[in-house]
């Protein structure tokens, strides 16, 4: 709820206005998409009546790939969250839909970053001579920083400053 109260204090600094060109909802999402992480969604509902929205990834085939619904209190902001698992292709978009009408209030154009790890690299000392052991571990994370599941074994490899590999290791563990 804490996340929610900056926009709160702001949309009531500027007014809750009666009418939006006809709207009575507002939304604010990212529109970055990446795989293995949960995507935020916050809606203002803007009418005297409790609505419900659905909020869908669509993929490149118009199907929704992802989805989750979402009621919100007149006058009220909801917050909903849309787990995102593996992403394959691109023109992903963000469709929000008026339950109670069946129609469609919003849709965005949403831009998919397929990176989806962290890659953390650590040595046993700062700076090395030549003949000196090196020594290091890596460490795999999603981008939300959960550690990537056991079964994933990245190829590491070590370049020169001409990147010329050095040393390669291929399914580590």
């Amino acid at each position: 709820m804490t996340l929610l109260l900056p926009f709160a204090v702001l949309f009531l600094a500027w007014g809750v206005p009666r009418d939006c060109a006809g709207q009575r909802y507002a939304i604010l999402a990212s529109r970055t998409l990446r795989p293995y992480t949960a995507y935020d969604l916050i809606v203002t509902n803007i009418s005297p009546a409790k609505k419900t929205f659905k909020c869908e990834i669509v993929g490149s085939k118009d199907m929704a790939v992802y989805w989750n619904h979402l009621t919100v209190n007149p006058y009220g902001i909801g917050k909903t969250l849309i787990r995102v698992q593996g992403l394959e292709g691109e023109g992903y978009k963000l469709n929000v839909w008026d339950e109670e009408k069946q129609s469609l209030i919003n849709s965005t154009e949403l831009e998919c970053i397929k990176q989806s790890y962290l890659v953390l690299f650590q040595t046993d000392k700062p700076a090395y001579k030549p003949g000196d052991r090196v020594q290091f571990r890596v460490v795999v994370l999603y981008p939300n920083t959960v550690p990537v599941l056991p079964g994933v074994r990245p190829d590491i490899f070590i370049t020169d400053p001409d990147r010329m590999r050095m040393k390669q290791w291929l399914n580590a563990t």
